[in-house]
């Protein structure tokens, strides 16, 4: 007795899911592989990232450092400067009164 046409078809029909699941697994790996790659390649930005934030980190409070240096001159400056002009008016008073 022959296969009934619908149990080729459906031999075919099995070869051909074959072969697409035969091409989906490669593209299956393929997709791995570049997952992997690029989760690779996030850890290693990551890593750059931190490092770089780290070391930005430092330079921000050298220079928070060194503002505050330039900041507390300024004002003894300035300090300085109001005491002579007051030490200038007390002479320039003293001045005319003689």
């Amino acid at each position: 007795m022959p296969f009934p046409s619908s149990c080729v078809s459906a031999g075919r029909a099995s070869a051909a899911d074959m072969e697409k699941l035969s091409a989906l697994q490669e593209q299956k790996g393929e997709l791995r592989k570049r997952l992997s790659y690029t989760t690779h390649k996030l850890e290693k930005l990551e890593t750059e990232f931190d490092s770089t934030r780290h070391y930005l980190e430092i330079e921000l409070r050298r220079a928070q450092e060194e503002l505050d240096k330039v900041t507390e001159k300024l004002r003894r400056i300035q300090s300085n400067y109001m005491a002579l002009q007051r030490i200038n008016q007390e002479l320039e008073d003293k001045l005319y009164r003689m």
